[in-house]
């Protein structure tokens, strides 16, 4: 197989991964789900992380405790998202 016909195929490839990611990007937009970054949900969860590790950092709160904590509300969050992906 020559140099042309490995370019050709390569760029038909990256049409139809192209063509498919804007299908999903519509998908996407048609059922309102918006991407994590802009949600409330992901904001509350860094601003109560970013807490949690300054409680931990000065010894209000025990490393053990605060990292169980930000384990429960990463868990939360990820489940929350599913859910709301989901439906």
């Amino acid at each position: 197989m020559n140099i042309f016909k490995k370019i050709k195929i390569i760029i038909k490839l990256n049409s139809i991964v192209n063509k498919f990611k804007k299908e999903v990007k519509v998908e996407e937009e048609r059922k309102g789900v918006k991407s994590g970054i802009h949600t409330s949900e992901f904001w509350l969860l860094v601003v109560s992380t970013l807490m949690i590790i300054a409680g931990t950092l000065q010894g209000v709160i025990p490393p053990d405790t605060g990292a169980i904590i930000v384990a429960s509300l990463t868990g939360i969050y990820n489940v929350l998202r599913t859910i709301a992906k989901k439906s």
